[in-house]
């Protein structure tokens, strides 16, 4: 443990009388212990000591990383992260030197910015630090505090940013939407993936602990209507800007194991012997049903497909709406259509025949009650049986019902009786 010495000043070096200095973990999370002694018997309360008029404060501090918040007035002016106590400076490394970066402090690590003169109170401006912060480690840190840029850092960037906001001409996250101030967040920018979450599990899992393994979880819950109307467990967005791909959400599956098959439904208990390789799941929980499982909303923009399947995504079945003895669904399906335009259109690909069904409805015990194939040909279980193929002439024309002839109304019945027997109402 060691006896720790500092003197509270303005920027025109007067004391500062009253200011207090708080220490807290290197993570800036939680306080972390201070002592009025070299003795863990009489800790300081809240890890806070406050300035004597001459801007002086000491306390005894076990070796380690730290952060110092610094404030007056009640507004913290200050932040240094990490301190490092019992701990040697960090002299300019192998890394910094190729790359002819120039510590300016060295009680911080390699990759902070603090190391190389960036500002949190945001007085400063602190792209250079930023410049020269990226190419130092790869992957720079900026922890709590405001920065102000006039110019943020060309080429590839790679920033932790813990709490941090920043100001200026060009505020280094200019580039991003306006999410608000993140506890956590990682701008990568023209490098790598800015984040990646991985789990393997490879013992048996009851989840009987209410936790599931999960690569990233996000999770979001709206208590109070007075405090905003919506929250978002997970939100991704992708903007275009160029030609390109911009795929605000992917989730693909890779199966390694074993032919999945299509058994439906899939059996998705604890322990089973299924191969399920499931690229998306939607599940409704709690005390209440949800109201829409995927929803397709209208933003200022439209989509010009709302769904689309490429011709081998597929093996078996494109879209499958299951149900059971015991579906309280009491509407499959709904497809609603401006009048005027098309509600559904079946289309064929290559030669059309005969024996290919465009549609067919089998009832519960197996049976295929209609059928519609592909050269317009209808079949229908209740059809009559019986009748034999027309002879002699069948015309489609004006039928004169009140002078019509015997020929002529012989003609025009055969007409009927062979379009019927087309459309699958009638048969042999």
């Amino acid at each position: 443990m060691l006896q720790y010495f500092d003197t509270l000043t303005n920027v025109s070096g007067a004391a500062l009388y009253g200011a207090t200095l708080q220490v807290l973990n290197a993570a800036g999370s939680e306080t972390s212990p201070i002592y009025l002694t070299d003795s863990t018997s009489e800790p300081i309360a809240n890890s806070t000591v406050s300035a004597d008029v001459t801007g002086q404060v000491s306390f005894f501090i076990p070796d380690g990383l730290y952060t110092f918040k610094y404030s007056y007035n009640a507004s913290v002016y200050k932040t240094r992260s990490p301190v490092m106590i019992g701990i040697s400076l960090i002299e300019q490394t192998t890394a910094e030197n190729a790359q002819s970066v120039t510590p300016t402090s060295l009680d911080y690590i390699q990759g902070n910015a603090l190391r190389y003169g960036a500002d949190p109170t945001g007085t400063a401006d602190s792209g250079t630090a930023f410049d020269a912060m990226v190419p130092a480690l790869g992957v720079g840190q900026i922890p709590f505090g405001t920065y102000k840029t006039a110019s943020t850092p060309t080429g590839a960037l790679s920033v932790i940013v813990y709490g941090a906001t920043f100001t200026g001409a060009n505020p280094l996250n200019a580039w991003t939407p306006a999410f608000g101030t993140p506890d956590l967040m990682v701008l990568e920018k023209q490098g790598n993936d800015a984040f990646i979450g991985a789990v393997q599990q490879s013992t048996a899992f009851t989840g009987s602990n209410g936790s599931f393994p999960t690569g990233v979880t996000g999770y979001g819950q709206l208590t109070s209507a007075a405090t905003g109307n919506d929250v978002y467990g997970v939100f991704a967005q992708a903007d275009l800007y160029a030609e390109g791909n911009a795929i605000a959400f992917e989730a693909d599956s890779f199966n390694y194991a074993a032919n999945a098959g299509n058994n439906l439904p899939p059996n998705l208990a604890f322990g089973t012997t299924d191969y399920n390789a499931i690229a998306a799941l939607l599940a409704a929980y709690g005390d209440y049903s949800s109201q829409i499982g995927l929803l397709f909303a209208y933003g200022s923009q439209r989509f010009e497909t709302g769904m689309y399947f490429h011709p081998k995504a597929c093996a078996t079945y494109g879209i499958v709406v299951d149900a059971s003895a015991n579906t309280t669904t009491t509407l499959q399906e709904l497809i609603k259509h401006k009048t005027g335009s098309q509600a559904v259109q079946w289309q064929g690909v290559g030669t059309p025949s005969s024996s290919n069904n465009v549609a067919l409805y089998v009832d519960g015990n197996g049976t295929t009650q209609w059928g519609l194939q592909e050269n317009g040909t209808m079949y229908f279980s209740y059809r009559s049986t019986g009748w034999g193929t027309p002879t002699g002439g069948s015309v489609q024309n004006d039928f004169a019902g009140g002078s019509a002839t015997l020929a002529q109304t012989s003609a025009a019945l055969a007409k009927i009786i062979s379009t019927l027997q087309f459309l699958g109402l009638l048969t042999t």
